[in-house]
């Protein structure tokens, strides 16, 4: 796998049918996956994933039935039940956001990098860049009282410091 960058998309809920489908419950219903697409990554965490090649996934709404090759009965589905599945940040729409993932951060007003937005967070009413800076992770709501600057060419957010947003 090259350096793709894989969001968290569900978790298998349950099994379905004699042959191994697994229904997942979406996190977000603007899911959408290309023909082309053929692996899907589970696991624990972001840090143990495991890719799987797809017979097929059908998403609907806020849920989607996936059928892995190598998963052939209802029990081998079972065994799945609970674990977090991961897709390429492209099968998500809706959300300029996701391609903030990797860039980097200064904190304003200063033009020193001091950080990068690491993952985003769509799952509560506001969306939120999780962002290092100096080895802490913070979750600043990706709003515009704190984006100042976007710099998409570079790949650098200037970021307005809010007093209590960074202990720095």
């Amino acid at each position: 796998m090259g350096k793709e960058t894989l969001i968290p998309v569900g978790t298998v809920s349950k099994s379905r049918g004699l042959k191994g489908e697994l229904i997942v419950t979406l996190t977000h219903s603007d899911i959408q996956v290309d023909k082309g697409f053929d692996k899907v990554w589970l696991g624990d965490s972001s840090n143990h994933l495991h890719s799987w090649q797809i017979d097929y996934l059908n998403v609907s709404d806020n849920r989607a039935i996936l059928k892995l090759k190598k998963v052939n009965s209802r029990q081998e589905a079972e065994y799945l039940q609970g674990i977090q599945v991961y897709l390429p940040a492209e099968c998500r729409l809706n959300s300029e956001l996701l391609a903030l993932i990797g860039f980097r951060i200064k904190l304003l007003p200063s033009d020193e990098i001091r950080g990068e937005v690491t993952a985003i967070d769509l799952s509560g009413l506001q969306p939120l860049m999780i962002v290092t800076v100096d080895s802490q992770e913070y979750a600043v709501p990706a709003v515009d009282e704190f984006l100042e600057e976007i710099d998409r060419e570079r790949k650098i957010i200037g970021l307005k410091v809010i007093e209590g947003l960074f202990s720095l």
